[in-house]
């Protein structure tokens, strides 16, 4: 079957054309290439893929990868362990290109041995039949779909189906993946699949795979659409109970989540991390101890750990920020926190303290002390705690209106603040 049409009608023309210009450095050099992953998924299901673009190379993917990105003056980066390789392109858009491999594990969970194969061996490696198909992109059979264990039948019957009996004990994260797609797609399993993944609940087969790894597939979870809905399926299959002992979903994730939605642009304009907003909702609702054993079990990074915790104790501050205050008073109860941890506390408290916190986050970005360090060092004040306390009063009169320029900020410091 060729599906070119399809791919012209469902993949944004600078996405396309990077694709075929893939498949024509592929001619040149004598190698085989392949489109493979979700954007063909996607394209069957008359979705609009992303921008992200997975490539499969029959032979050297890593020279091809190389060859590519300086094609496109882009940056690279090769794994030459797993045959695999990253290209970053200036415009946001990232490809990845993989050898043509088989895969063996040593032991369930761990990473696996490559070796480089045939495409049909490459796609039998992968987790469910509707991600393994692929897309001949050379120009003679450009669009042909290639599909040796009818991913696309599965697609249209909405199937989920390992492509062998390992699939789950193989790597582990593929049951976290199994319902993420169910969730997104609502998708069912078919009967061995099922039964291969309460088979992996029964026998905690998590316990082989590093935090790390989990975590990633976590993350992945919760920036999904439906995210929420994924978690449910995550808890109601026993599978939170597991991997998080303890952590319960509150109905109000739910909430917190569609309001986070509301709020992106303004997140993105502010360059926080969502993720971490949402991780921290995540476990915003959950006991103290959960949320400590999570955060070790899944090895969640210190800067991350800082703004969850910030946002566990911030909570102190709710009743504070529920009342009507003043800008500096704000200030005072937040200049500390970080911004993850402050977007949480706007999303899950009430109307008045949601006022405050915007306005907070708003003058934060246009109001500037002007008298600097240095300044407070010439007036006699040595550098330390009470060097940067005195630059937060300052703050606090600057948002009150109070001073108003460089001068009256001097003024304020020598007849209040010394």
């Amino acid at each position: 079957m060729n599906i070119s049409q399809l791919l012209t009608a469902k993949i944004e023309k600078k996405t396309l054309s990077l694709i075929k210009h893939a498949g024509l450095l592929a001619d040149s050099m004598g190698l085989s290439a392949y489109l493979v992953g979700g954007m063909v998924r996607d394209a069957l299901l008359g979705i609009r893929p992303g921008k992200d673009i997975d490539l499969t190379v029959e032979g050297d993917g890593l020279g091809f990868a190389q060859t590519l990105a300086d094609d496109l003056g882009a940056s690279y980066k090769g794994f030459e362990k797993f045959r695999t390789a990253r290209i970053f392109l200036k415009n946001g858009f990232r490809i990845d290109v993989a050898s043509a491999r088989s895969e063996r594990y040593p032991e369930p969970g761990m990473l696996p041995v490559v070796e480089l194969a045939a495409i049909n061996h490459d796609l039998y490696r992968r987790d469910f039949t509707i991600n393994a198909m692929a897309v001949r992109l050379n120009k003679k059979n450009y669009g042909e779909l290639i599909d040796p264990f009818a991913g696309q039948a599965d697609l249209k019957a909405g199937v989920l189906k390992v492509l062998h009996s390992k699939s789950f004990t193989d790597d582990p994260t593929r049951m976290l993946r199994f319902i993420r797609f169910k969730s997104r797609f609502g998708f069912k399993a078919d009967e061995r699949t099922q039964d291969l993944f309460e088979s992996g609940l029964i026998k905690n087969v998590f316990d082989t795979v590093s935090g790390e790894r989990l975590r990633d597939e976590m993350l992945l979870m919760l920036k999904e659409t439906k995210a929420y809905e994924a978690l449910k399926e995550l808890r109601d299959c026993g599978a939170l109970a597991i991997l998080a002992p303890g952590l319960r979903l509150s109905a109000k994730l739910k909430v917190f989540f569609n309001r986070l939605k509301e709020e992106e642009k303004e997140i993105e304009s502010d360059k926080i991390n969502n993720i971490v907003i949402m991780l921290i909702g995540f476990l915003g609702f959950s006991g103290d101890r959960a949320v400590e054993s999570f955060m070790k079990r899944f090895k969640i990074c210190n800067e991350w750990k800082t703004a969850i915790i910030q946002a566990g104790k911030a909570k102190a501050a709710a009743k504070r920020l529920s009342q009507k205050l003043k800008p500096g008073q704000v200030y005072r109860l937040l200049k500390d926190t970080v911004k993850e941890a402050v977007y949480f506390l706007k999303l899950t408290l009430g109307k008045t303290a949601a006022v405050n916190i915007d306005g907070y986050l708003k003058a934060i970005k246009r109001v500037r002390v002007l008298v600097t360090g240095d300044d407070l060092i010439k007036l006699g004040i040595k550098p330390g705690k009470k060097l940067g306390a005195i630059l937060g009063r300052l703050m606090e009169a600057r948002l009150d209106g109070k001073v108003n320029g460089k001068r009256e900020e001097l003024e304020y410091v020598k007849r209040y603040l010394l």
